[in-house]
């Protein structure tokens, strides 16, 4: 995070997406040790997720971006919970289809974050959670009821970050495990672009 711009950083706040990032690294760890269906993220990476130990994981979690991305660069999705109440949006309320469903107690800290950031630090929040300006405005303004709600309904759309690209987690994980921070600070900064890229097109 050196060559990030020091000034937006908040040092309470990173400590709160760290500990969302490591409760979902737990959660991924939880379902490989347990075979729990949760996508390839799981399955394919199950060997990896078992040899990560309690130390490893928080090197890992230790990121400057948030491992969950609950439509952060998708407005439409935003649009949709502000038109409508949340609890009885049936679009949201499809199965899961090969992913990992999260739970209310990991989506809630997780949500309020992504409200505060966009509330307080649109830019952190552009780049921790590759939030598109569109998306901040919209989450800035949404009530808080509304986002307790969306964590309860747990929808399709609010999943783990590239839940769809195990390559990804496989590099993360491998580099947390391994010995320097090198790699491990490469891949993150690799992590960085990718959410930017997202938040532009979103």
């Amino acid at each position: 995070m050196s060559d990030l711009q020091p000034a937006i950083w908040d040092r309470s706040l990173l400590n709160q997406l760290f500990d969302i990032n490591g409760q979902l690294l737990e959660t991924l760890a939880q379902a490989a040790a347990a075979r729990v269906a949760g996508g390839a993220l799981v399955s394919e990476l199950r060997a990896d997720w078992l040899r990560l130990t309690v130390e490893h994981r928080a090197r890992l979690a230790a990121c400057p971006y948030l491992f969950i991305d609950a439509g952060f660069a998708d407005p439409g999705r935003w649009m949709e919970v502000a038109g409508c109440a949340v609890r009885e949006s049936v679009p949201m309320r499809r199965a899961r289809e090969g992913g990992m469903v999260l739970a209310p107690a990991l989506l809630r800290p997780a949500l309020m974050l992504a409200w505060h950031l966009a509330r307080s630090n649109p830019l952190l929040a552009r780049i921790a959670l590759g939030m598109s300006e569109h998306c901040a405005a919209l989450i800035a303004s949404s009530r808080l009821q509304d986002l307790e709600a969306l964590a309860e309904v747990s929808p399709s759309w609010i999943r783990v970050r590239w839940e769809d690209r195990p390559e990804i987690w496989r590099q993360l994980v491998r580099a947390a495990a391994a010995q320097g921070d090198t790699q491990l600070r490469q891949l993150q900064l690799r992590g960085l672009q990718l959410l930017a890229a997202g938040a532009r097109q979103g």
